[in-house]
């Protein structure tokens, strides 16, 4: 056989064999293997909760971890979101999405801000991937092993800054994740005000899909 069949029939080979590592079963199987290996938490869901009169909702993005799903383990919480309104007297909610798979979740959540009688719209879009355990909390990206607590403060205009804390809590009590916050972050006049427990906390799970 000549050199260049030869290297055809290699070639060849190869995109066949690239093809099929590609498809999507194997894909995600290997993704899951790698998930299990590292420890990370598969989305099944997410929700939020409020306490009453505060300027703050806490939004958590909670699952499984990977392996566990038929052991019968209470879900654990990928990471938490505390957002904070400082210049408002109270929020509502407006609209709180969510989708994805077993490997990603996206988080849509607005509420209304108000002060007196005007309220202005305030959205937050976040995103977790459970193969890298990274967060992007509108377009930037945190590493989870730094820490899964964030901190959202939206200011009177409506500027947005992210604080990323150095903690973990796995735990998806809204009580839990309070006294998280407030201890880490004990000069936050907004956060340590808040003194009563979480009044409701709603959870919506992830829809199926491919990954």
């Amino acid at each position: 056989m000549k050199a260049s069949t030869k290297a055809a029939l290699v070639i060849g080979a190869g995109l066949l064999f690239a093809v099929w590592c590609a498809r999507d079963p194997l894909r995600t199987q290997l993704r899951m293997q790698w998930m299990r290996m590292h420890g990370a938490v598969v989305p099944v869901g997410s929700g939020t909760a409020f306490f009453q009169g505060e300027p703050v909702r806490l939004l958590t993005v909670e699952g499984v971890r990977a392996g566990s799903r038929l052991s019968g383990q209470a879900n654990l919480a990928a990471y938490h979101v505390m957002l904070v309104f400082p210049g408002a007297d109270s929020v509502s909610d407006v609209l709180t999405s969510s989708g994805g798979n077993e490997l990603t979740h996206t988080a849509v959540y607005q509420v209304q801000a108000w002060r007196g009688p005007h309220g202005v719209n305030r959205p937050l879009t976040s995103k977790y991937d459970a193969v890298t355990q990274r967060v992007w909390i509108e377009e930037r990206s945190y590493a989870l092993s730094h820490g899964n607590l964030f901190v959202a403060r939206f200011d009177e205009q409506g500027h947005l800054a992210v604080r990323q804390l150095a903690g973990t809590l796995t735990a998806i009590s809204p009580r839990c994740a309070l006294r998280a916050f407030q201890q880490l972050v004990p000069s936050d006049p907004v956060i340590a005000h808040v003194a009563q427990p979480a009044i409701a906390c709603a959870r919506r799970p992830t829809p199926a899909g491919r990954a």
